[in-house]
């Protein structure tokens, strides 16, 4: 009987003499029922519990601090395991200050700002020695979220009483996050929970890589890279994306996100190398620094790294440094500068002629539509050679300085040993090399009036700004990308052609100074020997003496409306194999992007050659919010071209898999609306991506369904409102995960409002796996899946959390019984931790909106505790059958199952779920039900119940007419409460721990016995958990004693008379005999 439960209204205190040693032994377990300081770790152990929910929380406590000026309680640190909630702990330590306190004054005082007296919230010690708190408010009101201001106000007010450590604010639900998220620069740390959606990894090369760590700013890994103090045996951990990084590395994480074509991810994933941003890197790898370790970046999360001995790490670097076949042999005999569109040969004499960007251009526009093509002209190697050969530089490795020919200079540093051996003296010769080519060395004359006649030939006029771009023999090839190793600028033919070296510019009278032709070739030649370049062709083991470099040279389109480039298939997921376009408003870069910048995304699907459907997967940051770059008309036109250039354009494999293979293309629109195709390239898919994919089983036995379950603080009303119903497809689900996101569908019907209110999917389902991480914690990895109905009012998003597991272990399968289906607590990450149904459909144009939410649990809820209550009122009466199971720091799940209902009208036996609702507030405190009579009788057409609170509010039953008016009340003679017995629970009472059917002082020493390990197996252990938390320990004795001799909270139910554990899920207690309940 729920009256068994009650507590008696005095006040609490420790344990009095008459317990003598077991009062002391009590005392030093923290028996006090809350402290106004916590300075040491015994009184914050003594008060808090051992958080069950979340791995990344360790401990739970509660806290209570005053508000507002005036005569208020000091900060309270209530003592959760003897006071689980706020309200009872107010009510009953301070019955002068809340007197027949109901939880409608508790609301007023502590959730709502216009009323508030008091803060009230968790306390929490995270993983890694931080602690923080939660800020309870109403949570049907965003508007009643508390403030940056407020929240600084109360770690003030909180600080000086917690002396462990600075407190960090938790935002505990999707509100309360995206409303911290708006706060700038906060005096306090924030904590987001673990797989709160916050991004912390995202991976962009998947990969293993060994090597030492080094933790750098971006900024330190740009000078060491110049310096030549990086090598491909460091794994860089950075706080940021470094603009550029000369040197070839092992592997890198970043604190920033990348894009997916940032230069730095290109060549990671060329190099075959782990590239992941993730959050917080330098506290996650702090343990880390210096040594050398295995670190494996997957789709899903990375691999903590592990510690690897020196001849290990050596061995992998053997087996696994690429080798590519070198270029065709360099024609330095071709002497035209010809048009693309004019060239002639096999692709291997282009290549060997002018290089891979300008012979690529040239094949693809022997067949890409002429509206399409670029005008466009390439200068051979022949220049290149010549300018090497031509002019002199002095050899200063020598005393005196030895004069020679640039491309003997070269040809001496090839040979140097110590060149070969020592990064920091090549990066110093390199970039002096550079920078003397650049800045010392002449074009010939005559190549550069040359230039000049092309383009005038090619353009019509020399006052056209033009790009010289590079086109070696080394890049845009299959194994061998170059992507972001070598230059480009912008040439103005009239520049070299006036009289005088001043701007501005004759292209662009708009830019101070001018762009010459010989400038421009200078700085692409002498690009080809750069640090960056040169490590990674060493990387590859490439020969740096058949190096030459060739210049395309096309518009520099300074009137461009959109540049992107567009791969023929997903280069992060091989097994898509929908174009992915990656696009950026006006000229900002899309291959060298400003990290704080995100471009575009979007993906086409195509059928046979024409965009059969699209996705905005992400918008440009640089855009006004609902707009995007590109039409869906121009991006049907981009997916066009580039399946034509995907049909005509040959790649050889060679020994590649050719479903490894697809183009990288860039593109521009002009502001004329024009497509432009201005470069190809093929494009290897790595082939980590290939061979990488998690597999997760879902097991749905036939007829599995689900019923919308209640939401804390709703009315009877908008519970009904919010009845739903959802089939499960039936079978054994293997979700195969080759990247973060894949396609499936677990709901097979979805019914919301009423019984004929079946909803419409909109899309299929789709499953998504993020990660997350604490500082210097192991990640997280928790399986999603999200799916959108469309219902009468709208579109529902509808959202299962299905599982969460540590990154590294193999993750169980799912099973959707009714154990899982009945593990549904409301508390935010609860059941993904434990092993339950979180499930809930929210409006997709209201999602915060706690009064529209659906929540999901099982239809039946048999493995829960089951509940009967019996109201009788005179000659009237009503019987309600309901299952529960309460929770210490979430609302249980809760459900109406059946009815019976007899009136003067008549009576009424009602086991529909439609027709029975159930209502609570937190905790499962206030519990209403109705029960709708269809048909009715006479007039009534429902009865609400409303359960009595302590000795402070009466049940309530009010019979209601068709339009849900009150039509009468019933004069309540007894409310009564049992709970129902289970076949597979043995009948105990708990504190009886003897057992001898009486609760006295020598239950609570067998309990110290058994915690002490003097009787390891008692025969009912369920007996001596008296605060019902799944554990046998000291608070078992200290909850006991208090009860006996302080007037302290009774153990929990079972403890009256003979009954069954209320905990079913998560309780590993057993009682296999208990001999007074078998009487």
């Amino acid at each position: 009987m729920r009256s068994a439960r009650k507590r008696t209204r005095e006040t609490f205190g420790r344990p009095g003499a008459a317990m003598l040693a077991l009062a002391a032994l009590a005392s030093l377990a923290g028996a006090a029922n809350y402290a106004n300081v916590i300075d040491s770790r015994p009184t914050f152990d003594a008060l808090t519990m051992a958080e069950e929910f979340r791995p990344d929380l360790l401990r739970t406590g509660k806290y209570l601090a005053p508000a507002v000026e005036g005569d208020l309680l000091p900060v309270c640190y209530q003592n959760v395991n003897v006071y689980p909630r706020h309200l009872e702990f107010m009510a009953f330590e301070f019955p002068e200050r809340f007197p027949a306190f109901t939880p409608e004054e508790y609301m007023a005082i502590v959730e709502r700002r216009a009323t508030r007296q008091y803060w009230a919230g968790a306390l929490f010690e995270i993983e890694g020695g931080k602690f923080g708190i939660t800020v309870f408010t109403d949570v049907s009101k965003t508007t009643e979220l508390p403030t940056r201001d407020e929240v600084t106000a109360l770690i003030a007010k909180l600080a000086p009483t917690f002396l462990l450590g600075p407190l960090c604010y938790i935002p505990d639900s999707d509100a309360a996050r995206e409303n911290a998220r708006t706060w700038e620069d906060p005096p306090f740390c924030i904590y987001y929970l673990s797989g709160d959606g916050d991004v912390v990894y995202e991976p962009y090369s998947l990969a293993t890589g060994y090597g030492r760590i080094r933790l750098m700013t971006a900024r330190e890994a740009e000078e060491a890279s110049s310096a030549g103090t990086l090598s491909w045996q460091d794994i860089l951990i950075l706080d940021a994306v470094p603009a550029f990084l000369e040197a070839v590395i092992a592997g890198v994480i970043t604190g920033a996100r990348q894009g997916e074509l940032s230069h730095l991810n290109v060549r990671a994933s060329r190099r075959g190398t782990p590239n992941a941003y993730v959050k917080d890197p330098h506290a996650a790898f702090a343990a880390f620094e210096g040594k050398l370790v295995k670190l494996v970046v997957g789709p899903l999360a990375y691999e903590p790294p592990v510690e690897v001995p020196e001849a290990e790490a050596q061995a992998w670097w053997d087996a696994h440094r690429p080798t590519i076949e070198p270029p065709p042999p360099v024609d330095t005999d071709w002497s035209e500068m010809t048009n693309t569109l004019a060239m002639t040969g096999e692709p291997v004499t282009l290549l060997s002629r002018f290089g891979a960007k300008a012979a690529n251009l040239s094949l693809l526009y022997r067949c890409l539509p002429e509206q399409y093509q670029v005008p466009s002209f390439a200068i051979p190697f022949k220049y290149y050679a010549e300018f090497m050969a031509r002019n002199i530089i002095l050899d200063r490795r020598v005393s005196p300085p030895r004069a020679m020919t640039c491309q003997a200079y070269v040809n001496s540093l090839l040979a140097d040993a110590k060149f070969a051996s020592d990064s920091v003296y090549r990066a110093t010769l390199l970039n002096g090399l550079v920078r003397e080519l650049r800045d010392y060395m002449v074009a010939d004359p005559a190549v550069v009036a040359e230039v000049a006649a092309q383009a005038e030939k090619v353009y019509g006029s020399t006052r056209v700004m033009l790009r010289s771009r590079s086109s070696s023999n080394m890049e845009d090839d299959i194994a061998f990308s170059g992507a972001g190793l070598y230059d480009s600028y912008s040439i103005c033919p009239a520049d070299s052609l006036d009289a005088d070296d001043d701007g501005p510019s004759a292209c662009n009278p708009d830019k101070d100074g001018e762009r010459e032709i010989e400038r421009g070739l200078v700085q692409v030649w002498a690009s080809l020997w750069n640090m960056r370049a040169f490590e990674e062709r060493s990387y590859y083991q490439l020969p740096h003496d058949e190096a030459a470099m060739g210049i395309l040279v096309t518009p520099a389109f300074p009137d461009e409306a959109a540049n992107g480039v567009a791969f023929t298939g997903n280069p992060f997921d091989p097994f898509d194999r929908r174009y992915l376009i990656n696009v950026q408003y006006g000229d900002a870069s899309v291959v060298l992007p400003d990290p704080t910048v995100t471009p575009e995304k979007d993906i086409l699907a195509l059928e046979d050659g024409e965009v059969t459907a699209i996705v905005r997967a992400r918008p440009s940051s640089l855009m006004p919010p609902g707009t995007y770059v590109l039409t869906d008309a121009q991006l049907k036109e981009l997916g066009r071209a580039c399946a034509i250039a995907s049909d005509c354009f040959h790649v050889d494999p060679g020994p590649y898999d050719p479903s490894r293979v697809i183009l990288d293309i860039e593109f521009k629109f002009t502001r004329d609306g024009s497509l432009k195709i201005k470069q190809v390239r093929p494009y290897l898919i790595p082939e980590g991506l290939v061979n990488a994919a998690y597999t997760f089983r879902i097991v749905i036995p036939d007829g599995t369904e689900a019923a919308g379950t209640f939401l804390h603080q709703r009315t009877l009303d908008i519970e009904q409102e919010r009845h739903a119903w959802a089939r499960f497809r039936p079978g054994t689900h293997e979700i195969v995960m080759r990247g973060p996101t894949a396609t499936g569908d677990l709901i097979e019907r979805l019914w919301l409002f009423a019984p004929d209110g079946e909803t419409a999917p909109t899309a299929a389902g789709e499953f998504t796996l993020t990660m997350s991480q604490s500082a210097g914690q192991p990640p997280y990895l928790e399986l999603v899946y999200r799916h959108r109905f469309a219902a009468t009012d709208g579109v529902y998003a509808v959202t299962i959390k299905l599982l969460r597991f540590q990154a590294g272990q193999t993750p169980a399968d799912i099973v959707f019984d009714e154990r899982y289906l009945s593990n549904t607590p409301d508390f935010a990450g609860v059941s993904t931790t434990i092993g339950g149904l979180w499930m809930q459909a929210v409006p997709v144009d209201d999602p915060d909106n706690h009064m529209r939410k659906f929540r999901f649990g099982s239809t039946t809820y048999a493995a829960i505790p089951r509940y009967r209550v019996e109201i009788q009122a005179q000659d009237e009466r009503i019987e309600l059958d309901y299952r529960l199971k309460r929770l210490i720091l979430a609302n249980g799940p809760a459900q109406l199952m059946g009815a019976r209902v007899v009136l003067a009208e008549g009576t009424a036996d009602v086991g529909d779920y439609w027709h029975l609702v159930y209502a609570a507030d937190w905790h499962n405190t206030d519990q209403r039900f109705r029960v709708v009579l269809d048909p009715p009788l006479g007039d009534v057409h429902a009865v609400d119940i409303a359960e009595p609170y302590r000795d402070i509010t009466p049940a309530r039953v009010a019979l209601r007419g068709p339009n849900m008016e009150v039509l009468r009340m019933l004069a309540v003679d007894s409310y009564r409460e049992t709970l129902i017995g289970d076949p597979n629970q043995a009948p105990f009472r708990r504190g009886d721990a003897a057992p001898d059917g009486r609760l006295t002082i020598s239950d609570a020493v067998a309990i110290l016995k058994h915690v002490t390990g003097r009787d390891p197996s008692p025969p009912c252990a369920k007996a001596l958990d008296v605060n019902d938390d799944g554990r046998l320990d000291i608070a078992d004795a200290v909850r006991l004693l208090g009860y006996l001799f302080a007037g302290g909270m009774p153990p929990e139910a079972p403890f009256a008379a003979c009954g069954l554990d209320q905990t079913v899920l998560g309780d590993p207690l057993t009682c296999g005999a208990y001999a007074p309940c078998a009487r």
